[in-house]
């Protein structure tokens, strides 16, 4: 293999990812953490994939915000925004800088 090559990048790369994943697996709380949230994935076998999976498992939950009085207008619960947050809603939407379903949406309301 010539060093620089794609095939030499593709190596150093994959032994980076090893060494992440070592390292992820002797931290013990991580180990269990792990194997608490896939048991069937035996510790030896997990990977800095498995890693990021996770992480973006929990940033896609933990970081989630669709349950906002806004949000739950867009749903159709009409009663979910206060007046003068309607009357604010309508001012903004009539600005012309919103996509116009949602417009057709709060309409509603």
């Amino acid at each position: 293999m010539t060093p620089g090559s794609p095939d030499a990048k593709l190596a150093a790369l994959s032994s980076v990812r090893e060494q992440l994943a070592d390292k992820l697996r002797a931290i013990l709380e991580y180990a269990a953490l792990f194997r608490a949230a896939c048991p069937e994935i035996p510790s030896r076998d997990s990977s800095c994939v498995h890693a990021a999976n996770a992480i973006a498992a929990f940033e896609a939950t933990a970081w989630r915000f669709d349950d906002s009085p806004y949000d739950r207008c867009l749903r159709g619960d009409k009663q979910s925004l206060s007046p003068p947050a309607k009357r604010g809603l309508r001012v903004f939407y009539a600005s012309g800088k919103t996509p116009a379903h949602r417009k057709r949406a709060v309409a509603k309301t």
